[in-house]
């Protein structure tokens, strides 16, 4: 049976190694040279280690047989300064590969949902970040309701 509990410090080996797996998947779907922004494995443990234990971060494991399957990253701040005052974004998701298409990221972005609503007093906003290139992300994410917000165009310079 595959479960959704909250990550603990001593997942954070396991997650770092699952994380890694993800950089690679997605440098080899975007085909572009991204090295500058591969985080180390310290650096993975860090950031992980913050979702661990700040409040207004988020993350969730899938957990079958013991083995951390899959992951959702995500935070949530409150601004006081914007009509929408609560704003939370879907950092990452991943799942590996051979437990895809049981519909796990959908549980895991109701997980997300459900976290963000306890936070929420008045209007809100969920935000997340996809690659041009993953179409099955985008398909997924748009039956969620997630619709196309922003065009974000970048330019790299050696």
């Amino acid at each position: 049976m595959i479960k959704i509990r909250k990550a603990t410090a001593s997942d954070l080996p396991q997650l770092v190694n699952l994380y890694l797996e993800y950089q690679k998947e997605e440098k080899k779907l975007t085909n572009v040279d991204r090295s500058r922004w591969m985080i180390t494995k310290t650096g993975i443990l860090q950031d992980l280690r913050d979702y661990v234990l700040e409040q207004n971060k988020l993350l969730r494991v899938l957990v079958d047989k013991d083995k951390i399957t899959g992951f959702i990253l995500g935070s949530f701040k409150r601004s006081k300064k914007y009509a929408i005052k609560n704003y939370g974004t879907i950092d990452e998701i991943y799942i590996i590969p051979k437990m895809r298409g049981r519909g796990l990221s959908s549980r895991l972005k109701d997980e997300f949902i459900k976290w963000f609503k306890e936070r929420k007093i008045g209007k809100g906003v969920i935000a997340l970040f996809v690659m041009p290139q993953n179409k099955v992300a985008q398909e997924a994410y748009k039956k969620w309701g997630f619709t196309i917000s922003d065009l974000k165009l970048v330019k790299e310079f050696k």
